[in-house]
């Protein structure tokens, strides 16, 4: 006799639950930032080993090594699945519950023993108002999004990461060539100072000095190899890996290349994903004040069910209403905060402006000033070094200069060549540093 009774209750219980809700629009990343790398793939393998590329590799192959590898950005993948996942959770509505009551047994008189029992059950509902699962999703789908807008910044930071990497180990390359023939040219000079000191031409002193000069080009040279793996390693770092087994890298680090006007830069900031990410970051802002505003109107609990008279057999409908009263507590304070957060998210959005601004004018001006000092160490500074080693280097084996000469113009050389790596290091680092603000590539 219980079961139709108890049917129709719990189906006006679920009518009453409410329609399904559909989220805000969502205010994620479009697409990867526009470097035309190969896209992340989102699932991520826990058995995944490290990978172990072997012999030379291009910029593109490292970049993609460590896109599909790094487990930073995957990491970052797996916390958009995690909100996505909570979003689903929040829409979600409150389960119905089932009550159970005895009444009027086991007591004295005509109540004693069970023939005076009533039994009733019934189901329970608690009944959201003012829309507060759709606006509860709304928050939890922007922290979806924001989530989105964390991984784009890994992203990015890991393109930057990889470039600076790869170049470091370019630079690394062309130093060991460098020092390698500067440990040539140190054998041939002690080779020639010992034929003339054979020769009663020069003091034996001139062969000790260059016996030491060699040496401390040797060292150099051991150090920059040190230089170079330590360099391999961190590249390799970048797709998850602790060993560096490739041989070498390939690439042009002595390109040129020009920048597009300051204020062309200064437009492409709006594409930073540390600002974009701002408007998704403003939506959640609104989304948690439309919650804690929602959060005033008190969500009633109804009831229905079904009374059995044990001792009568017969059988009622029961039926109830309860109410939160928003008395002391209407949420002024969650409210209130809401506010506030959304007024702090703006002025952050507006310090973050003005900071990107400042660090995008400081890397415009001293990229400028680093491809001024290439310009001449590359036109003036080096050719004129080497003109100037030639010609004391063969003025010494004629006698007409001295070895501290030939040692003075030889450091000159090389000590120009070095800062000359040095620099394209630096204007490469700091182009890069560019695309990073800008999130566009220029080289």
């Amino acid at each position: 006799m219980f079961r139709n009774p108890i049917i129709w209750v719990g189906c006006l219980l679920l009518l009453l639950c409410g329609c399904s809700v559909n989220r805000a629009a969502a205010l994620r990343p479009e697409s990867s930032i526009n470097f035309q790398l190969t896209e992340h793939n989102s699932a991520v393998s826990e058995s995944r080993q490290p990978v172990q590329p072997y012999g030379q590799i291009t910029f593109a192959d490292a970049l993609a090594l460590a896109l599909q590898n790094n487990p930073g950005l995957a990491a970052a993948i797996i916390e958009i699945h995690s909100a996505e996942a909570r979003t689903i959770q929040t829409a979600n509505r409150p389960n119905p519950e089932i009550d159970l009551e005895f009444e009027n047994f086991g007591g004295s008189g005509s109540l004693r023993g069970t023939d005076g029992i009533e039994t009733t059950i019934a189901l329970s509902q608690q009944i959201l108002l003012s829309d507060k699962r759709r606006k509860q999703m709304d928050v939890t789908a922007f922290e979806s999004d924001l989530a989105a807008w964390d991984a784009e910044r890994i992203r990015l930071d890991l393109y930057a990461e990889v470039h600076n990497a790869f170049n470091r180990l370019l630079i690394t390359q062309a130093d060991i060539d460098a020092k390698t023939e500067l440990l040539k040219l140190s054998e041939s000079l002690l080779e020639t100072t010992r034929q003339r000191v054979a020769a009663g031409k020069v003091s034996p002193a001139e062969a000790s000095r260059a016996e030491i000069v060699l040496a401390q080009n040797a060292i150099a040279l051991k150090k920059a190899e040190q230089l170079r793996e330590s360099a391999r390693k961190r590249l390799a770092a970048t797709w998850g890996s602790r060993d560096a087994h490739l041989s070498r890298v390939t690439g042009n680090i002595d390109i040129e290349f020009t920048l597009p006007p300051e204020d062309t830069l200064q437009n492409q900031l709006s594409n930073n994903p540390d600002l974009r990410r701002f408007a998704a970051e403003m939506a959640h802002r609104k989304a948690e004040i439309a919650v804690a505003d929602a959060k005033v109107i008190p969500d009633p609990t109804v009831s229905g069910g079904v009374r059995h008279m044990n001792e009568s057999g017969d059988i009622a409908f029961v039926v109830g209403l309860s109410l939160p009263l928003p008395i002391a507590d209407r949420n002024q304070g969650n409210r209130e905060a809401a506010r506030l957060n959304l007024a702090k998210s703006e002025k952050e959005f507006e310090a973050a402006k003005l900071a990107l601004a400042t660090e995008l004018s400081e890397a415009y001006n001293a990229f400028g000033a680093t491809r001024s000092e290439i310009s001449a160490l590359r036109e003036q500074i080096i050719p004129q070094a080497e003109k100037a080693y030639v010609s004391i280097r063969d003025g010494y084996l004629q006698g007409r200069f001295d070895f501290l000469d030939v040692l003075d113009a030889q450091r000159t050389l090389f000590e120009s060549r070095d800062r000359y790596l040095h620099a394209l290091r630096e204007l490469h680092e700091t182009a890069v540093r560019i695309e990073r603000l800008i999130a566009r590539k220029i080289h």
